[in-house]
C-alpha cells in the first residue's frame, strides 16, 4: 500500500464510512460487499481491509457514530420551555421521535442494529450506551415535571421502571412507524403523550 493511501487515516475512514452508510441504506447490510464500498468511496479494497477486515466492523463503527450524532442532537435540540408548563417539558420525551423523523434511514439502521445486538453479547456495550442516553433525557424530563406536579412514583426504583417503560413504548411505536414506512410521526407523538400521562399521573 502506498504512503498516500495510508496517509490521513481519519479522513480516509470518514470517506469509507460515508460510502458504506449510503450503501447500507440503499442495499442493506447483507448485500453490501467490501468491493462495493471501495468502488463508491474511490479507494482500494486493500485500504478498507487495512482499517477493517469485515463489513460487520464497518457497520458497528457507523452505528457508534450515529449514537454520538444522536447525543449531540439531544443537546442541541432541548426544547425551550417554561418550568411551569408540564406540556412543554413533555417535549423532552419526543426527542428520540423527532430525531427518527429527521433521519428515517439512519433510524432504520439503528432498528436493525438493535435487533442483531439482542442476539450478540459482544454488542451489549454499544446498545447500553444508546439506551443510557435516551434514559437520561427521559429521567431529566420526569424530575422536572415532578417539581411542578406530583408524579406517580414513590422512589428511585419506581422512577427507573417508569423510564424503561416509556423508552420501551417509544422504541415500539417508532419501530412500527419505520416498518410501515410512515414518515408522519404525529400519531406516534400522541400515543407517547398518552402513555406518559398514564404512567405519571394515572390519567
Amino acid at each position: 500500500m502506498s504512503k498516500g493511501q495510508r496517509g490521513r487515516p481519519g479522513r480516509k475512514k470518514s470517506i469509507i464510512h460515508k460510502a458504506a452508510l449510503e450503501l447500507f441504506i440503499e442495499k442493506g447490510i447483507n448485500d453490501t460487499k467490501i468491493n462495493d464500498i471501495a468502488k463508491k468511496a474511490g479507494v482500494t479494497h486493500s485500504l478498507i481491509l487495512y482499517h477493517y477486515d469485515t463489513i460487520d466492523k464497518i457497520f458497528i463503527e457507523i452505528i457508534k457514530e450515529m449514537i454520538a450524532e444522536y447525543e449531540e442532537y439531544t443537546i442541541d435540540n432541548v426544547p425551550k420551555f417554561s418550568d411551569d408548563k408540564v406540556e412543554n417539558i413533555i417535549n423532552l420525551f419526543l426527542l428520540p421521535i423527532n430525531w427518527a423523523k429527521e433521519n428515517i434511514m439512519k433510524a432504520k439502521l439503528l432498528l436493525y442494529f438493535n435487533y442483531i445486538s439482542s442476539l450478540r453479547s459482544d454488542l451489549t456495550d454499544v446498545t447500553e450506551k444508546f439506551n443510557k442516553t435516551v434514559d437520561s433525557n427521559l429521567k431529566t424530563a420526569i424530575l422536572k415535571i415532578n417539581n411542578i406536579k406530583q408524579c406517580n412514583y414513590k422512589d428511585e426504583e419506581e422512577l427507573e421502571h417508569i423510564v424503561k417503560t416509556i423508552r420501551g413504548s417509544i422504541n415500539g411505536l417508532v419501530t412500527q412507524q419505520l416498518m410501515l414506512n410512515k414518515s408522519d410521526f404525529n400519531e406516534t407523538k400522541t400515543q407517547i403523550k398518552f402513555c406518559i400521562n398514564k404512567l405519571l399521573f394515572n390519567t
